[in-house]
């Protein structure tokens, strides 16, 4: 995990869910590990790289998420109240939710006194959604830079390595750059399945679906914890789900560093 004061607090940065790097803003793929990087903003998780967690609409997880958030007006005569929502969307279906919000507040509410004020700040939030997160997105429920790091990182993480070698007779041989940095890095998906290491694939996948449903951000709202809990168990799911990743997770947890190299 990068040192915390590594960590751009105010401007922009670039993280990877595969190897944890962190560095100046590049939405583009991870320098050390290949994998698609996801993007931060003031110490927020704005953007999220494919496969990291599932849109929370549409429930695709082979594209990118944004965190967006809108604001809903209702309003009659001297009656006013405004709900915020946010979440972590397909760019598509963020869009939907930005046209439907716009509309709730245009017809729903201008219709008071108090929406002399409430209904230009509404208007500006749904208007805002429609290219950028909320400003102060942590204070929207948008989970924080160090807190995904360290919940991906556990109490030290997973066992390291220092070089991509591997031996022939490894079934890591056989993975890409970003598959191997994922099994090397992977932090119990076992444990956090709740699975024992004789499970079928059935078994784990219905595991990764009941605790996803559990999990999910929209499940927990203002749950700050949700998203990183919903990342861990994605990313448990990539390695298990796959017979070959699991093969090497397998292998490497049996045999150590020490047969790498």
């Amino acid at each position: 995990m990068p040192e915390a004061d590594a960590i751009p607090i105010g401007g922009s940065a670039s993280w990877c869910g595969a190897c944890g790097h962190v560095g100046p803003e590049n939405i583009g793929m991870c320098p050390v590990c290949g994998a698609p990087l996801g993007r931060a903003v003031r110490g927020a998780i704005v953007e999220m790289p494919p496969g990291a967690i599932p849109c929370a609409q549409c429930g695709r997880r082979d594209v990118r998420v944004v965190f967006r958030g809108w604001s809903r007006l209702y309003a009659f005569i001297y009656w006013a109240r405004e709900t915020r929502l946010s979440a972590y969307l397909c760019v598509d279906c963020a869009r939907k939710q930005t046209i439907t919000s716009l509309l709730m507040t245009a017809f729903l509410g201008w219709w008071s006194f108090p929406s002399l004020w409430h209904g230009p700040k509404a208007t500006y939030f749904n208007w805002r959604s429609v290219w950028a997160p909320p400003y102060d997105s942590l204070s929207w429920g948008a989970v924080g830079l160090n807190e995904l790091l360290e919940s991906a990182s556990g109490d030290g993480g997973g066992p390291q390595v220092e070089d991509d070698t591997v031996s022939a007779d490894s079934p890591l041989v056989d993975l890409t750059i970003t598959e191997r940095h994922m099994v090397i890095n992977a932090d119990d998906p076992y444990g956090a399945l709740g699975i024992s290491i004789h499970a079928t694939d059935t078994e784990i996948k219905a595991a990764w679906r009941d605790r996803a449903k559990a999990s999910h951000p929209d499940v927990n709202p203002g749950d700050a914890n949700a998203a990183a809990r919903m990342l861990a168990l994605n990313q448990a799911y990539e390695i298990l789900g796959n017979p070959r990743l699991r093969k090497a997770y397998d292998w490497f947890a049996t045999h150590g560093e020490g047969s790498l190299l």
